[in-house]
């Protein structure tokens, strides 16, 4: 099992473990972001485009920095894998990030819902890049 695979799973238990204790709803939602980092990371990476092949997010984002005449974020360099690589997931990553970024910086107060929301954007994602 990769590094990434195992990071990915770790991060999801304490997600479902947070979930079950109907607590803590803020945490659901960064730790399944996080945990959903890792299952893309695993399924995109290595990515071939044309003749080269990136093995990892920082050569891919390495790759965009070269061509863009601003600094790209991991974030944003993950996106732009996400949109050219898994497009059909940009719903549900992008509920996740966005989610995430209100809970971790905005408003840690959030719904049961939108807490079991994500946990199950999480899962379509788990269930993709896992198979």
């Amino acid at each position: 099992m990769s590094a990434k695979l195992k990071h990915a799973e770790h991060n999801e238990s304490i997600c479902d473990k947070l979930l079950s204790e109907k607590k803590f709803h803020d945490w659901v939602i960064t730790t399944a972001f996080y945990s959903s980092i890792h299952f893309i990371d695993h399924k995109i990476f290595p990515m071939i485009i044309g003749a080269e092949t990136y093995n990892t997010l920082e050569d891919y984002r390495s790759y965009i920095c070269s061509t863009q005449p601003k600094k790209i974020s991991r974030h944003l360099a993950r996106t732009m894998a996400i949109h050219q690589s898994l497009s059909f997931l940009k719903p549900e990553y992008g509920y996740l990030m966005k989610q995430s970024e209100s809970a971790r910086y905005i408003n840690y107060n959030v719904l049961p819902a939108t807490a079991e929301i994500a946990s199950k954007h999480l899962k379509t994602i788990k269930n993709f890049c896992t198979k």
